[in-house]
């Protein structure tokens, strides 16, 4: 493969297992559970197999995992029978199938430890895409959802707790806009770019690397902005801060028209892709 380097996600969707397994979600946090016995499991195989590639990076725990954190699931729709490969036959969630602050952070340092003795080479990262900007609202009053838009400061503390040691690379996903006000990206009163920029800063200063899993436009999306200028505009903030790994979302992947970006629908953007990476990657 050459130049090219893997972060393999070894869970993804984590619901996956759970429901695989018969249990409710905040199983994956308990030792006892067959959900958590079945993670160690597949983990240990996985690591263990491929933990001498070379076009191995770094391990991913999961796909965006936090974005669940402190979300009431009483009562929500179960996936149905055959969903996610899920034998299931449960129709409701309930309050267990919650994934609280507190569950997620348990997982999230006890896997990273059981990967580390696995692999005491790669570096580990959550693959998160960054807390809520409602996080506070919804951890310090749950079980009910309260929906107050977090401060700047409070959603960059979010940040970091989140993210919890021995975890490597701290993880965020980041999609903006040059010219909509969007509420997922601006927090408090910063803008998309200065919250990302904000966020790198935080990163940096608690001595992590700071890793932009993926990187895309909101309203226009890429489909609609053939110039990729708010992601052009976002790759300088990274390179300004020095973040160390970027990807965008998403290459020559046609199942998301909306995000996806190959070299004829997006040239500018391409270009400034490759000025950065011959600037910037290791031979």
């Amino acid at each position: 493969m050459g130049h090219v380097r893997l972060v393999p996600s070894i869970f993804f969707h984590i619901y996956l297992w759970p429901l695989i397994c018969g249990e409710d979600y905040q199983a994956i946090a308990d030792p006892k559970s067959k959900t958590c016995r079945a993670m160690h499991k597949y983990a240990t195989e996985l690591v263990s197999r491929y933990k001498d590639d070379t076009n191995i990076l770094a391990w991913e725990l999961g796909n965006e995992i936090f974005l669940a954190a402190d979300l009431n699931m009483a009562g929500r729709d179960a996936p149905g029978p055959g969903v996610m490969l899920s034998p299931t036959t449960k129709t409701k969630l309930t309050v267990n199938d919650t994934l609280t602050t507190a569950t997620i952070l348990k997982f999230y340092r006890e896997m990273t430890a059981l990967i580390r003795q696995v692999d005491p080479n790669h570096l580990i990262t959550s693959g998160d895409a960054g807390p809520r900007p409602t996080s506070v609202s919804l951890r310090e009053n749950f079980p009910k959802a309260v929906w107050t838009q977090d401060t700047l400061r409070q959603n960059l503390a979010s940040l970091l707790s989140s993210q919890p040691e021995p975890l490597d690379l701290i993880s965020i996903h980041h999609y903006g806009s040059l010219t909509e006000n969007d509420e997922r990206e601006n927090i408090g009163t910063a803008s998309s770019l200065e919250a990302l920029r904000c966020r790198i800063r935080c990163i940096h200063a608690a001595r992590s690397p700071a890793f932009i899993g993926e990187l895309g436009n909101t309203k226009p999306t890429l489909q609609d902005d053939r110039e990729g200028e708010y992601v052009r505009a976002a790759i300088d903030v990274i390179e300004a801060e020095g973040a160390s790994l970027a990807a965008i979302w998403v290459w020559h992947f046609p199942l998301q028209p909306i995000h996806n970006v190959t070299a004829d629908s997006h040239p500018a953007l391409l270009k400034r892709v490759a000025e950065f990476n011959a600037k910037h990657s290791v031979p």
